[in-house]
């Protein structure tokens, strides 16, 4: 017969905890473990991608000893591992000498991380350009260095082949500035009227255009414009222009049946005609605007059509400054638009002059435009001087005015002044 043995409520109490505290124990081991072994493989990761990173990355002493190389660093520099623990920085980074080192390292402690552009050397002796981003850091009292380090060996061949390309365009828009300048006309007397200009492109070439020539033996045409826009666009639009407002392109003349054979086009006609070619359809960008002029020199009148530019300024009395013309819409926006004519009289003595935006709208440091008023005022004070000395004039306190010689658009100015009548001179000289 079994004896039955009793166990004191007492113990059984203590036993029964005892068996739960090492079950908690057991489960609290089992989760620290679980921990480690993720805390583990995160490392055994972290030190994978580390090892096999597509940059070289060392770890640096606060001496400038290599204490650890990836393998990225080991393929590139054509060390072992060992040879690159046992080096200093200087032996793959010569710019930066062991001599030199605390000056660098107090520099990289006090940013905390800096990136830099610098040469690696090979064991071979051959080097390659590197961006390095260096970061510092502090572990158990020790002081670190982390620097990562890319081969930018293919970047700097784009930078080149870039720079070469960027010096031959510049070349070439050099070229084509000088080619748009002699499309420019000489200043000169025509038939008693004297032309003078001042042109000042913001870039290498312009958009802004200006010519005047004979039509016949008895009118003067002429015309400023600016197309929207800045660059080669801008000047490819301003040369086609200038190639077709000339006396024998048929754009500014028409031929007729009759003696002497030909037609004068009415300014505002000739005006709506450009309107219909150049429609800038969906390039909204391709409009222009200009001032178109026609001088009768038996009449001693000036017609003039304004197509979205500043208003000429008509001199009269050596002083009176007036505006002129009626504003109108820039060529090429809208479709069959009827443009205005403006007839005034041009006697000896009178002036006027034609201007682009670019004058109205140079902004000085606060962003202000040149004011009209003062444009006036330079006028009338420069009213006794001779035409080229009243544009240099304006041109100096457009500077001024601006703070600097660099411009936002392009500044066109055309002046021009009955000098003498008519009579039976019919040369330009």
């Amino acid at each position: 017969m079994t004896e039955s043995i009793t166990i004191p409520r007492a113990e059984w109490d203590s036993l029964r905890d005892a068996c739960d505290n090492l079950r908690s124990t057991n489960e609290e081991l089992i989760h620290e473990m679980a921990n480690r072994r993720r805390m583990e493989e995160s490392l055994r990761l972290t030190q994978f991608a580390v090892d096999h990173a597509p940059d070289i990355i060392f770890w640096i002493s606060a001496e400038g000893r290599f204490f650890y190389a990836n393998e990225m660093a080991v393929r590139l520099l054509g060390y072992s591992r060992p040879e690159l623990l046992a080096m200093t920085v200087s032996t793959v980074n010569p710019a930066f000498p062991d001599a030199a080192w605390p000056r660098y390292w107090q520099e990289i402690r006090k940013m905390g991380a800096m990136t830099l552009e610098s040469c690696f050397r090979t064991k071979d002796g051959s080097e390659f350009p590197v961006e390095v981003t260096v970061t510092y850091l502090e572990l158990e009292n020790k002081a670190y260095a982390i620097a990562s380090a890319r081969d930018i060996s293919r970047r700097k061949q784009i930078e080149r082949q870039l720079a070469l390309t960027y010096e031959q365009a510049r070349s070439e828009l050099q070229a084509a500035a000088e080619m748009q300048k002699h499309l420019l006309p000489d200043p000169a007397t025509i038939c008693g009227v004297h032309f003078a200009w001042r042109y000042i492109p913001c870039r290498f070439v312009a958009g802004d255009i200006l010519n005047y020539f004979r039509l016949d033996e008895s009118h003067l045409a002429f015309y400023l414009i600016d197309v929207a826009g800045h660059g080669v666009s801008a000047a490819m639009l301003s040369f086609t222009l200038s190639t077709i407002l000339t006396p024998k392109n048929g754009q500014l003349r028409r031929l007729i049946p009759q003696a002497p054979g030909y037609e004068i086009i009415p300014p505002g006609e000739a005006v709506a005609e450009l309107n219909r070619q150049f429609q800038s359809g969906p390039d909204v960008n391709s409009y222009f605007t200009m001032t178109y002029g026609l001088l009768d020199l038996i009449s001693d009148s000036l017609t003039l059509v304004q197509a979205g530019s500043p208003h000429p300024l008509l001199i009269t009395q050596r002083s009176h400054v007036s505006e002129v013309g009626s504003g109108g819409i820039p060529v090429g926006l809208l479709e069959e638009m009827v443009y205005e004519e403006v007839r005034i009289p041009f006697n000896v003595g009178d002036r006027l002059l034609l201007y682009s935006d670019g004058l109205s709208e140079c902004a000085d440091r606060k962003g202000d435009f040149f004011p009209p008023e003062l444009l006036k005022q330079l006028i009338r004070e420069g009213a006794d001087r001779p035409l080229p000395e009243l544009l240099e004039l304006v041109g100096d306190e457009l500077r001024r005015w601006r703070g600097r010689d660099d411009y936002d658009d392009d500044i066109t100015i055309l002046g021009i002044e009955r000098t003498s009548e008519w009579g039976n001179n019919l040369t330009r000289r």
